[in-house]
């Protein structure tokens, strides 16, 4: 069995740094690992001031596992009634070179696993 967490902030007041940002993953994986006894994988999108250096922090809070998604949900504003809506739901092929350029660079480089999230991947054996 495995456990899973998933990240989702908004700012909306632009005061907080980048690191004051970072700092929330952290605290919430320590704290959860003071209550949960399975493995923990982190979910998270490439939008870190240095993601790189964060991906490292977080396998260095006791994650085993780390997924990158290709890009985060949007949500859009529907201004004639004034209401959150959702954005586009799923990647193109397109949006999913970033995100395998970085794996590529974090591979070898956390202290835990590393997985992909394309929404449109489908790998068949050779």
């Amino acid at each position: 069995m495995h456990s899973s967490l998933i990240f989702i902030f908004c700012h909306l007041t632009g005061e907080e740094s980048g690191e004051d940002n970072e700092k929330i993953y952290y605290d919430i994986i320590r704290e959860v690992r003071n209550y949960v006894n399975l493995p923990i994988s982190v979910k998270i999108g490439f939008y870190f001031s240095s993601l790189a250096q964060s991906v490292r922090k977080l396998s260095e809070c006791g994650i085993k596992g780390l997924v990158l998604f290709n890009r985060p949900y949007n949500t859009d504003i529907d201004i004639d009634k004034i209401d959150l809506s959702h954005g586009p739901i799923y990647s193109t092929p397109e949006e999913f070179t970033h995100t395998l350029r970085w794996m590529s660079i974090l591979s070898g480089n956390v202290g835990c696993d590393l997985q992909l999230q394309p929404e449109y991947l489908i790998i068949k054996p050779l």
